[in-house]
């Protein structure tokens, strides 16, 4: 395989990025705080799980340990106790074609970025959320996962542009999924709900925090399909990713929605660090 990248001729190589080539791996963003991983444990879970789904060999057999030493070294090297670690896991490097061998090395690439600071009125006040055209894609074999092939949410990122703060997208079936960067959460009378995300969808892992922290504290919660036609019901409700937090929706399509108490309770765990458990 001869590889001109960007202009530069490469030479002649055994073989080129899988994730350049196919999107062929998984990747997960996490924030540090002080050193430390907020939500490792959920992050080495998904991280894990992902590998095994898709067959990739993992890159660490302690992929909890893994994830600490760049956090770490990223601290040393940048000077920032906190900021944003990504990590990519790359099935490998391989010739052209789909196929590969099974013998194939998995690599791993991290980055790392200031911990972005987010306006105190946006968690007081709350946020606008629209629906968007631009679909979810559905694969069951997929679902869940958080890999490398995310062109729907950069369609449905600049789909959104300035017209409010995070974007609803949907599937091809008319179920409400998932925001372009964000889990959802609907809240009526005390209650949650969040879709189902059983053919489409990224199973987020402050999505997983919270579905555990409710179940600690009895909250009830209802996972399933939300088609278009039921968001009307609710008036009330949040969105929620590892970086940003869990933050209240307080307009929808238009529509005034409520700070709901559910809403608040999850802050307050958030914030206080026990949504981790």
């Amino acid at each position: 395989m001869w590889v001109i990248d960007d202009q530069q001729y490469l030479g002649q190589l055994d073989g080129y990025s899988r994730a350049a080539q196919f999107a062929d791996g998984l990747f997960e963003t996490m924030v540090v705080k002080q050193g430390q991983i907020q939500g490792l444990n959920y992050h080495t879970q998904r991280l894990g799980s992902g590998c095994e789904r898709l067959d990739i060999q993992l890159p660490d057999k302690n992929l909890a340990q893994l994830l600490i030493a760049y956090a770490h070294k990223f601290v040393e090297l940048s000077g920032l106790s906190s900021g944003v670690l990504k990590i990519i896991v790359s099935r490998g490097n391989s010739q052209r074609g789909y196929g590969y061998d099974e013998s194939i090395t998995s690599k791993v690439t991290a980055f790392y970025n200031p911990l972005p600071q987010y306006e105190a009125k946006l968690y007081e006040q709350g946020v606008s959320v629209k629906s968007l055209t631009t679909e979810c894609a559905m694969q069951k074999q997929m679902a869940g996962l958080k890999h490398l092939n995310r062109l729907e949410n950069v369609l449905a990122k600049k789909e959104l542009g300035a017209q409010a703060f995070e974007g609803l997208m949907f599937n091809h079936l008319g179920f409400a999924i998932e925001g372009t960067s964000s889990n959802i959460f609907f809240e009526k009378d005390n209650q949650l709900f969040t879709p189902k995300l059983s053919v489409s969808g990224v199973a987020g892992v402050m999505r997983a925090c919270i579905l555990n922290y409710a179940k600690t504290q009895n909250i009830k919660m209802q996972i399933d399909d939300i088609a278009r036609g039921q968001l009307d019901q609710f008036e009330q409700g949040f969105i929620c990713n590892s970086v940003m937090g869990i933050v209240p929706i307080t307009e929808f399509d238009g529509r005034s929605f409520k700070i709901g108490p559910q809403t608040k309770a999850m802050q307050t765990a958030w914030k206080d660090g026990v949504v981790y458990g």
